[in-house]
């Protein structure tokens, strides 16, 4: 949680595309605030060596003017990839204004929960990497977090508390599960799985059968299908251009391959 007065100013940070068959570039970046205008409509950002070239492109970005309510706001930030396909959005929840508050603000507590909100102070406790929350900022060093189950987009979750009793907002991250258990047959399947053509127009093919789900960039299901044969095609013209997750479920197991709709 951050709290600006005027301007923000945002230091040379990565962007990145996902690498696929072929060598995707960074092509372009925008960002907006709260509300979406939709892809290309909002404020453009310029590479820091002054062209956008390379697959991972710095950006120094120094006049980006607050929104002129105090309070939470969130700056969203995304990329579009030489295929012409915009990727997933990057959000950062900053607090703007004068904060009412008097005196320091310290974290007391933090805790993490997977998709489902347990509602706030009942989720997991994380433990602040010098065992003890008493800081403006902390650092958390937590390494037995069990993996979400099963297969597919999860939605990852961490929140704090100040010495006010007040939770800040959830800060989240979308991940998505590869596997569970790992067999051998499933090891072996995984990496068989080829999706082509990648970048694909209308029709997507691969090689294996079974239940198909195929998932956006932020998780979303967006197309599913049971007792598919790959080789056969499957038609994905109702989906938008982006980046997308296709899963395969079958006797042998379950895999995964990324591919592109132009």
């Amino acid at each position: 949680m951050k709290t600006m007065n005027k301007k923000i100013f945002i230091g040379v940070f990565s962007l990145f595309v996902f690498l696929f068959q072929a060598q995707v570039k960074v092509n372009s970046a925008e960002y907006f605030w709260d509300t979406d205008p939709g892809e290309g409509s909002a404020n453009p950002l310029t590479a820091l060596d002054g062209s956008f070239d390379n697959t991972i492109e710095n950006i120094l970005q120094n006049n980006i003017t607050i929104p002129t309510s105090a309070g939470f706001h969130v700056l969203n930030v995304r990329v579009k990839d030489s295929q012409g396909v915009w990727g997933p959005i990057f959000k950062n929840v900053i607090h703007t204004g004068t904060p009412s508050i008097t005196g320091a603000v310290n974290l007391t507590n933090a805790e993490y929960f997977w998709d489902a909100d347990p509602g706030e102070g009942n989720a997991t406790v994380l433990t602040a990497l010098d065992g003890s929350f008493d800081n403006a900022v902390e650092n958390i060093l937590q390494n037995n977090i069990p993996i979400a189950q099963p297969i597919g987009f999860h939605i990852f979750n961490v929140r704090v508390k100040d010495n006010q009793g007040v939770w800040g907002p959830v800060f989240k991250n979308a991940v998505y599960i590869e596997t569970t258990v790992l067999g051998t047959k499933e090891v072996k399947l995984t990496k068989n799985i080829v999706c082509y053509p990648n970048p694909a127009d209308d029709i997507i093919n691969f090689n294996a059968t079974g239940k198909m789900n195929i998932y956006s960039s932020e998780g979303r299901l967006v197309l599913s299908k049971d007792n598919i044969d790959g080789s056969k095609g499957v038609n994905v013209s109702s989906l938008i251009k982006g980046n997308y997750i296709l899963t395969i479920e079958n006797k042998d197991g379950r895999f995964s391959s990324k591919f592109i709709k132009k």
